[in-house]
C-alpha cells in the first residue's frame, strides 16, 4: 500500500528538525535512519556507526513494513571547480576532497524516499549550518536548487530498499 506524499514529506520534515535541534544542542548531528509505515508510529534508528549492511537494512523494511524511509546526516559541499572532460581521465585518489576544499560548507541534509500513489518521491530537506561571530552554529534552510548538492544515488539507494 503506497504513502501519501504528506505523510512522507511530514516525517522527513520531523527528522530533518530533530537533526537541526541536535546539531543546535550537541554541536553535531549522528546519522539518523527513519522508516515509515503507511499507518502507525515511525521507527527511528540512530546510527552512530553509520549504515548497516543492506541485507540488515531490507530486514527492518520488511519487518516494519515501510513504504517509506528517511535519512539524515551532516554533509560537506564543496565545489571542486574540474571541468568534465578533466575529471572523466583523473584518477580517483586525485579527486578534490571537500576537506582540501577551504571554501566548503557544512549542511544537514535529510532525503525521504517513499512509494507514493505516482510512484517513487523524494522530498529534501537542507539547511546550512554557518557560523556567527560568536563560533555558535546559524542553520539556514535552503532550497535544493541553491546548493549544488547531488542526492539522487542517495535516493535511489534508499528507493531500492523499499522495493
Amino acid at each position: 500500500m503506497p504513502i501519501s506524499v504528506e505523510r512522507l514529506t511530514l516525517a522527513t520534515e520531523i527528522l530533518h528538525h530533530a537533526a537541526e535541534d541536535n546539531h543546535l544542542v550537541h554541536g553535531h548531528t549522528l546519522p539518523a535512519l527513519m522508516l515509515i509505515p503507511t499507518d502507525g508510529a515511525p521507527h527511528l534508528c540512530v546510527l552512530p556507526q553509520g549504515l548497516p549492511q543492506d541485507d540488515h537494512l531490507r530486514d527492518l523494511v520488511r519487518h516494519v513494513g515501510a513504504t517509506a524511509i528517511a535519512l539524515t546526516g551532516e554533509v560537506w559541499v564543496s565545489e571542486p571547480g574540474i571541468r568534465p572532460e578533466t575529471l572523466l581521465r583523473m584518477p580517483l585518489d586525485d579527486l578534490a576532497r571537500p576537506e582540501d576544499d577551504p571554501q566548503r560548507q557544512e549542511a544537514i541534509l535529510t532525503t525521504g524516499v517513499g512509494i507514493t500513489p505516482n510512484g517513487p518521491t523524494t522530498v529534501l530537506n537542507i539547511s546550512m549550518i554557518e557560523p556567527d561571530a560568536s563560533g555558535s552554529s546559524v542553520l539556514r534552510p535552503v532550497s535544493q536548487a541553491g546548493t549544488g548538492l547531488r542526492t539522487d544515488g542517495t535516493a535511489a539507494y534508499l528507493t531500492s530498499l523499499l522495493i
